[in-house]
């Protein structure tokens, strides 16, 4: 009976990990977590914002219906503190109505020594994600629901002397009419749900 009982118990905690990803963090707390994940959200966008500048944004001249040849990149920028986030993929342009294009972004990412400095402590990551990202643009202006999803996994270590390992998995949607970013999902098991404001130019 004790051995039935000790494996329900290890059933439901190996389910509920699961369930989790990595489980919530010691060291990373909801609003770290939301930090990484806004911080993430807002470079990569602004790689793929001027991808899609080099793929043929002007779409106001844009009148028939056609695909634009995919365009690949490589592009890294740098983190707060020290370190920096690369992307590689490729962007696809499609005209598809008048005036209306559609641009489609899936690439590769990784925080390399991407650090970031809060409260006095520094944490800096290291890993990879994986991303997918969908624009609208009618009439050379951004039109909404703005798509991007990223999911992947880092190790982290801080200036204090922590360190772990975290999952994560995020979509953030852009609503250009509404000027807000939401940034939805899980960082490190904690749940994430934060809306900031938003300008196209802003990636």
């Amino acid at each position: 009976m004790k051995n039935r009982m000790w494996l329900i118990v290890s059933l439901i905690a190996f389910t509920a990990a699961c369930s989790d990803g990595f489980g919530p963090a010691d060291g990373v707390d909801a609003e770290e977590a939301a930090s990484i994940a806004l911080d993430t959200d807002a470079i990569t966008g602004e790689i793929i914002f001027g991808q899609m500048l080099l793929a043929g944004f002007g779409t106001e001249l844009a009148t028939s219906a056609g695909d634009g040849e995919p365009r690949t990149f490589s592009r890294t920028r740098p983190c707060q503190a020290g370190g920096s986030i690369e992307l590689s993929g490729s962007i696809e342009r499609t005209v598809t109505a008048e005036r209306t294009v559609e641009f489609d972004a899936s690439a590769q990412g990784t925080w390399n020594d991407c650090a970031r400095t809060r409260r006095d402590i520094t944490r800096t990551i290291d890993g990879e994600f994986s991303i997918t990202s969908h624009r609208k643009i009618v009439n050379g202006q951004a039109a909404g629901p703005q798509t991007t999803t990223k999911q992947g996994q880092f190790s982290w270590t801080t200036s204090n002397g922590k360190s772990g390992e975290c999952a994560f998995n995020v979509t953030s949607t852009r609503l250009p009419e509404e000027g807000t970013r939401t940034v939805q999902g899980t960082v490190c098991g904690r749940e994430i749900d934060r809306t900031v404001t938003w300008s196209r130019g802003d990636g």
